[in-house]
């Protein structure tokens, strides 16, 4: 039984690899340059707005991942340490 729920996951890792090796292969022969084709093909820039927005976006994901990790690992050790959660509370 162990057997059987190990090849299982392994057919899906196995038939995950086959297949983007598939497509990897596929695409290296299909798109390959000819032989009379030796230059380089016209080069098209990019659009600095969208370029500004992948680089941006990404940025503020990860620091409110890291916000909300700082706040959430600093809150559970105050709490194992018995000590009040928020430091900076006055009253």
């Amino acid at each position: 039984m162990r057997g059987r729920r190990l090849l299982g996951k392994n057919s899906f890792t196995t038939n995950f690899i086959l297949c983007y090796q598939h497509a990897l292969i596929w695409s290296i022969i299909r798109y390959r340059a000819k032989g009379d084709e030796t230059k380089e093909p016209p080069q098209i820039y990019g659009s600095n707005p969208i370029e500004v927005a992948w680089t941006v976006i990404p940025i503020i994901i990860v620091f409110t991942l890291f916000l909300v990790t700082t706040r959430s690992i600093y809150s559970l050790d105050m709490k194992e340490a018995g000590l009040p959660q928020n430091p900076f509370n006055l009253h």
